[in-house]
């Protein structure tokens, strides 16, 4: 394939890779305006925003392996036809229900997609090429990172057609056959010469472990807590167990488990894993209190929530590049333990400024402690991933990268599904009696400094790190 035509088909899987990233930051933004124009529930409210990441978590490496195997061009533009089609019935959904349904199938036809992109760029370019191919990714996922919640508020805003929130996925309508249309003429089909096959049972065993931890964590509040919310979590573990024995006995077997748990052999990975993962429980659940504590709890719109919200998301990517190529290097994992403490502090400061500001909280009191927290966050995100693969063979570098990423994910539903219970179980079961800035401040409270605990818990993990990244060849 030529240079131009290669080109033309990184632009095309780099529109993917933008809806996808665009659909995860701009839920946070419209939450608010979803749980008063279809009424919903705060379990609602926090199934809108996990439909779609655990659908994407449990799927992602199959999507993967579908891509090698079927044929990476079919599964991509199978991704974002099933992406488009059920962002329209997001963008139309007349109850909550519908809106969560779709928003579940979205992730799974996100999970599809995204890993096509990366395979893509592995195949198209070459080793020394690579490079500039990654960085346009890095830089497509910051632009819609930064950009995903001024674009929501931005529509909310001017209610086209009356729409209101859902013009933020019916935007992805147009969007979409055109990346379709477009990939039908820019790619040539891709496959790999010896795919793994998928784990359809390890798949359906990782689902329903999830489902029986989270269901019940969100759940639980509005219901008083029943007895079987406990029941499923106990149960949870117990398919976990079992998942874990499944898993190992395909790889005795030779059999292409869904997780290859031989790479935790590797005390980088686990520690990688461990800190990505924990890192993506304290954070997410941070961002859904922060967003909704600012437009429900001191009556922000979306667009100020949202600009309120920008010095984190820019100082993230600005932080990124500088971190993974000049401090990770030079002092190692020292990087990320001073980046987890910097941005713990960053967090609690968030929380301190808007305890003191009460009501009259500004953009500007947000701002320096924002650039904090940016600055750490970024500190840790491009590092670890490099660290988590820094003894792990390059063979298997594929593998780890699928395993990181669905953990990351993974981590983001709990994450939801625990701070966004402690900010709920605060504010109480009904958002509709529950306008006190009183209430929404205590959970707040609550919801942000049980994230800076994570973080801090997070910490000693670091240390399974290697003291300086070392990878094999």
């Amino acid at each position: 394939m030529n240079s131009k035509r290669r080109t033309f088909a990184l632009v095309i899987l780099l529109f993917g890779a933008f809806m996808d990233i665009l659909d995860t930051m701009i839920i946070n933004i419209a939450i608010p305006s979803i749980q008063s124009g279809l009424q919903a529930s705060s379990s609602a409210v926090e199934w809108t925003v996990n439909a779609y990441i655990l659908g994407m978590a449990l799927f992602i490496i199959t999507g993967g392996r579908a891509g090698d195997i079927l044929g990476r061009k079919k599964m991509f533009m199978l991704g974002i036809a099933g992406f488009t089609i059920f962002s329209a019935f997001s963008g139309l959904a007349a109850t909550i229900n519908v809106l969560i349904f779709s928003r579940a199938i979205q992730g799974i036809t996100a999970a599809l997609m995204i890993p096509q992109v990366l395979s893509y760029i592995q195949v198209l370019f070459a080793p020394k090429e690579r490079a500039g191919a990654l960085g346009a990714y890095g830089g497509v996922s910051a632009f819609a990172t930064v950009g995903g919640p001024i674009l929501a508020a931005f529509l909310i805003k001017i209610n086209l057609f009356g729409l209101g929130w859902r013009t933020i996925f019916l935007i992805n309508i147009p969007v979409g056959v055109f990346i379709l249309i477009a990939a039908m003429i820019g790619l040539t089909e891709s496959k790999s010469i010896n795919p793994l096959r998928i784990d359809i049972p390890g798949t359906f065993m990782a689902t329903a472990s999830l489902i029986m931890l989270l269901y019940p964590l969100i759940q639980g509040n509005s219901m008083g807590w029943p007895v079987w919310t406990f029941l499923s979590m106990v149960v949870s573990l117990i398919v976990g167990i079992l998942f874990i024995v499944y898993e190992k006995r395909r790889m005795k077997r030779n059999q292409s488990p869904l997780i290859a748990l031989n790479l935790f052999q590797f005390k980088s990975f686990i520690g990688g894993v461990s800190v990505a993962t924990l890192l993506m429980i304290a954070m997410s659940g941070y961002f859904l209190v922060f967003m909704f504590y600012l437009q429900m709890g001191l009556h922000f719109t979306p667009l100020r929530a949202a600009l309120a919200a920008m010095p984190f998301s820019i100082m993230v990517p600005a932080m990124t590049g500088f971190s993974v190529t000049k401090l990770a290097p030079r002092y190692g994992r020292k990087v990320v333990v001073l980046g987890l403490i910097i941005l713990a502090l960053g967090l609690a400061s968030v929380e301190s400024v808007m305890h003191g500001a009460g009501t009259s909280l500004s953009n500007w009191q947000l701002l320096p402690v924002l650039l904090i927290g940016g600055t750490g966050m970024g500190m840790v995100v491009a590092p670890i991933i490099d660290f988590s693969i820094s003894q792990v063979p390059e063979q298997d570098a594929g593998s780890a990268s699928g395993i990181l990423n669905m953990m990351q994910q993974v981590g983001s539903s709990i994450g939801i599904a625990i701070v966004g219970t402690i900010f709920f179980n605060s504010i109480g079961s009904s958002l509709t009696s529950a306008r006190e800035i009183s209430g929404f401040a205590m959970g707040e409270r609550y919801a942000i400094w049980s994230a800076v605990g994570i973080l801090l818990v997070t910490i000693p993990f670091v240390f399974l790190l290697p003291k300086k990244i070392h990878h094999h060849c």
